[in-house]
């Protein structure tokens, strides 16, 4: 840590005066946008249960390698893509 840091921290140990800081301008947070509430996963996606080939099992278990999330984006990817093709090929 730096000397300076030091010195004005032992400088605010030995002092009890609270410094009171000047209001912000009026309007000053009128143009922030709130933050982006985060969107849950189950908000965004839906469980289906449906059965796959086992090879094709094996080679998204390879690919994922104990990787959290990996098979979900393998599969919505690979969905996409097949999809978009069709829609693209009618």
């Amino acid at each position: 840590m730096s000397e300076t840091k030091n010195v004005v921290r032992a400088k605010l140990r030995r002092t009890s005066q609270v410094i009171a800081l000047p209001d912000p301008p009026i309007g000053i947070y009128e143009n922030l946008t709130p933050p982006a509430k985060r969107r849950k996963f189950e908000d965004t996606h839906s469980r289906q249960t449906f059965y796959v080939q086992n090879d094709l099992i094996k080679k998204i278990n390879k690919l994922a390698k104990k990787e959290k999330g990996v098979k979900t984006r393998i599969v919505n990817e690979a969905l996409r893509l097949y999809i978009d093709h069709l829609l693209k090929s009618n």
